[in-house]
């Protein structure tokens, strides 16, 4: 029955010029939402456990049939070294989870080498989100509440979940395939019906909103990806095109590119909201309202005009895990403040995490390279923001926008491509430029110290009296 189902969509995929293995993703995604809706009206927690977790290996079932028992088995390792060698083994769980990742991720590098093919690591990566956010809240369940910041207060884990309650964590239907992750608490909360989740508005029209959001990013990839994509860059004919071209170029394929993870995003995203668990009281707008965790935000990624905020904005529950429980793990919110190195290393650190979190192509580290000096630079310009205040905002805007929308797109190709010679190739077609000027701005900035606050003056107390000198004794 299984083979027929996959003949089923293998035969669908050909017909729309899509891979089967794709489609089945899709049919998930889509099939998950109207689930939501039923999920909502169950109030018993062990009824809305059991079906959150059954439907989620349904669905990883479908799509990678036998090879969804090696994220169950990282899943139970995790769950047993918190539970017999006690809380305070997150950076050990952290280790474990990226290692296990890593193996599989060699391993579609030597069977797949450069392809796009659906494998169990994309669960994997999801999987190593939840479980050291749940490791990490567990070891903050033990400490003192001074020791702690506000977010680890409100997150901390005191007691281990029940093996139920865990995995209906790491397999909730709803954010299972492709995310987005969220903390344990809230979570916990949410299939409890407690604190935040005890009353839930009615979620059809934000959940819908999201989900005709996705399927219009969808619709874009399918008019559009065939004449757009990043191959086309390395082209001959693209290094032969004029300025103009290369830029429009550049700009069209990568937002093409992006609209593949928009819908993907989107449509999981509609799937939290459906049930309940994306919503936020606090929330002031509607869609704040419903947007406590949100896989991505697109207008943030195509409209703000700083390289800090664009990346914020892609992918932003794995960014708001790479800021909980990578940076602020290695540099505290305090030390972020007080201490310049300390915060520059956490985050070189962070990039580098996040390099190893999506693979070992050379590609990756090369774009993530490129993109911590232009977000240092960012932060600097930021910092003098002040002294540009003489350039009029109706230009200002438009500059600051094309120029971070540019680097975006430029080392969001190298990310695509994946391989360190077609990143090359791209790199030639623009003579380096690009390259060479970041790497002027940013020597520049450093050796000049621009945007650094001058170190504080030790304070000299003006009440005490000044000593005297001291005089040597004469016989």
């Amino acid at each position: 029955m299984g083979l027929g189902i996959d003949h089923l969509f293998d035969n669908f995929g050909y017909t729309v010029g899509v891979p089967g293995d794709q489609i089945k993703m899709v049919f998930c995604l889509l099939i998950s939402y109207p689930f939501g809706f039923i999920f909502k009206r169950i109030h018993n927690a062990t009824v809305r456990h059991v079906l959150g977790t059954a439907l989620g290996f349904a669905f990883q079932f479908l799509i990678y049939k036998a090879d969804i028992l090696y994220p169950l088995v990282l899943a139970l390792i995790v769950y047993f070294v918190m539970k017999y060698l006690g809380r305070n083994k997150a950076v050990l769980i952290f280790i474990i989870s990226m290692g296990f990742l890593s193996i599989f991720h060699i391993y579609r590098m030597w069977v797949d080498w450069g392809g796009y093919k659906m494998d169990v690591t994309s669960v994997l990566m999801i999987n190593v989100c939840k479980q050291t956010t749940l490791a990490w809240c567990y070891q903050d369940g033990g400490k003192d509440k001074e020791k702690l910041s506000a977010s680890q207060n409100k997150y901390k884990v005191t007691k281990l979940p029940t093996l139920l309650e865990y995995l209906s964590f790491m397999y909730f239907y709803a954010n299972t395939l492709v995310g987005p992750a969220c903390e344990y608490l809230d979570h916990d909360n949410f299939i409890n019906r407690r604190d935040t989740y005890k009353e839930t508005p009615r979620t059809f029209f934000a959940s819908l909103g999201y989900l005709v959001s996705g399927l219009c990013f969808m619709g874009v990839i399918v008019f559009f990806a065939p004449k757009y994509n990043a191959n086309g860059i390395i082209d001959p004919s693209y290094a032969a095109s004029g300025w103009a071209y290369k830029f429009f170029y550049l700009f069209t394929a990568m937002l093409i590119q992006r609209c593949r993870y928009y819908s993907a995003w989107m449509i999981s995203t509609a799937n939290v909201t459906g049930p309940g668990l994306n919503y936020d009281p606090t929330g002031k707008t509607f869609f704040e309202k419903y947007g406590k965790i949100v896989a991505v935000r697109p207008l943030t990624v195509e409209l703000k005009d700083n390289v800090k905020d664009r990346i914020e904005g892609w992918n932003s529950a794995s960014q708001v895990w790479l800021k909980n429980y990578v940076y602020f793990r290695i540099c505290s919110e305090a030390e972020a403040k007080t201490n310049p190195k300390k915060n520059v290393f956490a985050s070189n650190c962070v990039f580098m995490i996040s390099a190893f979190w999506h693979g070992f192509y050379l590609g990756y580290y090369f774009a993530f390279f490129w993109m911590f000096l232009a977000q240092q630079i960012a932060k600097t310009l930021f910092q003098i923001r002040a002294k540009l205040r003489w350039i009029p905002e109706p230009i200002g805007y438009p500059i600051r926008w094309f120029l971070s929308g540019f680097y975006i797109n430029l080392f969001g190709t190298t990310f695509v491509l994946l391989e360190l010679n077609k990143a090359f190739i791209l790199y030639k077609a623009w003579l380096w430029l690009p390259n060479i000027a970041l790497v002027i701005v940013y020597g520049f900035f450093t050796l000049t110290g621009v945007g650094k606050k001058p170190r504080a003056k030790k304070a000299v107390d003006e009440t005490q009296p000044t000593p005297a000198p001291e005089t040597k004794k004469t016989n």
